[in-house]
């Protein structure tokens, strides 16, 4: 099995993380933005739709509450 699916279920394996709560919250809200998927998919295509990939993002927290995410750069192996 790939290492990019969970070896328990069989399914797609991503793990998201920020610093801090609100970057937690801003890569949330990626992953379930169609619009920022677009754009990730392109990139992955462009890359060759390698396996394995790592998304940096940005977000601004304003009085303790995480804008919309910005993605800042991308690696794919």
């Amino acid at each position: 099995m790939p290492s990019s699916l969970d070896t328990n279920t069989g399914k797609l394996e991503v793990v998201i993380a920020g610093i801090g709560r609100g970057g937690t919250i801003a890569a949330s809200e990626f992953l379930t933005d169609n619009s920022d998927l677009s754009e990730l998919r392109q990139a992955a295509v462009a890359a060759g739709n390698k396996k394995n990939l790592e998304v940096v993002l940005s977000t601004q927290i304003i009085d303790g509450q995480p804008g919309s995410p910005k993605m800042e750069a991308t690696y794919f192996w």
